[in-house]
C-alpha cells in the first residue's frame, strides 16, 4: 500500500489543496493573518489574496509530511473584502488548480502613515486628553479673567474710596476756610459798627 507522501503526481494531476481555517474578519493592524489547510505532503503551497484595485498578496509555505500547512503574514492588508485561494506547486514547476475561494474581511483598526500606524483607541485617548486639557485651560483662563476682574474692581473701589475721602477732606478744609473768613468778616463788621456808633 502506498502512502500519500510517496505518490508522485503529474503536473496536471496535482489535487487542489483545501483551505480548512481562515478568518472571516481580520484586523490587519493588530492580528497576524493565519490560514491553514491540507494538500499533498512535502509540497510548496502558494496562498493568493486578491482584492480589486489592490496589489495581490502571495504567501508561500510548505506542507508537512502529513500534508498540513500553515500560511501566516504580518503584512498590512488594506481594508475591504479579500479573496483567498491556495494551490500546490511541485518541484518541477507543476501547479494544481486553485482551491475553493474563501472571503476574508480586512478591517482597519488604525490610521497608517507610511510604515507607522496609530490605532483608533490611541487616537481616542489622545482626543479625550486634549479635550480635558482644553477644559482645564479654559477654566483657568476664565478664573484668571474673573480673578483679574475682581482685582480690577477692588482697586477701582479703593481708588474711589480714596478720592471720596480726599474730596471730603478738601471740602472740610474749604468749609473751615469759609468759617474763618466769615469770622473775620463778622469781626470787621463789628469793628465798623463800633466806629460808627
Amino acid at each position: 500500500m502506498l502512502s500519500l507522501s510517496t505518490v508522485v503526481f503529474a503536473a496536471s494531476d496535482l489535487p487542489r489543496p483545501l483551505i480548512i481555517v481562515s478568518p472571516d474578519v481580520f484586523y490587519s493592524d493588530k492580528d497576524i493573518l493565519y490560514i491553514e489547510g491540507r494538500s499533498v505532503p512535502n509540497h510548496e503551497i502558494e496562498v493568493l489574496l486578491q482584492q480589486p484595485g489592490e496589489k495581490p498578496i502571495q504567501i508561500y509555505t510548505i506542507a508537512d509530511e502529513n500534508g498540513e500547512w500553515v500560511a501566516t503574514s504580518r503584512s498590512h492588508i488594506a481594508e475591504g473584502f479579500w479573496e483567498a485561494r491556495a494551490r500546490t506547486i511541485d518541484g518541477e514547476g507543476g501547479q494544481s488548480p486553485w482551491s475553493q475561494q474563501r472571503v476574508i474581511e480586512s478591517v482597519a483598526t488604525s490610521i497608517r502613515f507610511g510604515s507607522f500606524s496609530l490605532s483608533y483607541s490611541t487616537i481616542s485617548i489622545i482626543l479625550v486628553l486634549l479635550f480635558i486639557g482644553m477644559l482645564i485651560f479654559l477654566q483657568k483662563r476664565y478664573a484668571f479673567m474673573g480673578g483679574s476682574s475682581f482685582i480690577r474692581n477692588t482697586i477701582e473701589e479703593e481708588v474711589q474710596k480714596h478720592v471720596r475721602e480726599h474730596e471730603y477732606e478738601d471740602m472740610k478744609q474749604q468749609l473751615n476756610i469759609l468759617r474763618e473768613q466769615e469770622e473775620k468778616l463778622e469781626e470787621h463788621v463789628s469793628e465798623l459798627k463800633n466806629k460808627l456808633s
